[in-house]
């Protein structure tokens, strides 16, 4: 699993991270069994203004779906409520590693 960061969600929407990823993973149409594991270990990373962002583990399984047909929903859902949701994959150790070199 990596990390993810969840940006710019609405303060409106800032409730108990559970509930949010449950309801995120709703908003996004996310029908797969696995929706317990697909996003997990939530935290916050920050406010900004009127938004806020979380860091979350995320399934490989998850992952693939979201680059398939995930993004597009995300986008639908952020022109439909007037924000601008995004997710962001955070780079693993080793690539984190070699940028050092």
């Amino acid at each position: 699993m990596e990390h993810i960061r969840i940006i710019g969600i609405p303060m409106s929407l800032k409730k108990n991270f559970k509930v949010l990823l449950r309801e995120f993973l709703e908003e996004l149409e996310y029908r797969e069994t696995d929706k317990e594991e697909a996003l997990t270990w939530p935290s916050m990373i920050g406010s900004h203004g009127s938004t806020f962002g979380v860091r979350v583990k995320m399934s490989f399984k998850f992952w693939n779906w979201y680059k398939t047909q995930g993004g597009s929903n995300l986008g639908k859902y952020s022109r439909r409520n007037g924000c601008a949701i995004r997710l962001i994959q955070e780079k693993g150790l080793i690539g984190k590693d070699c940028e050092n070199l």
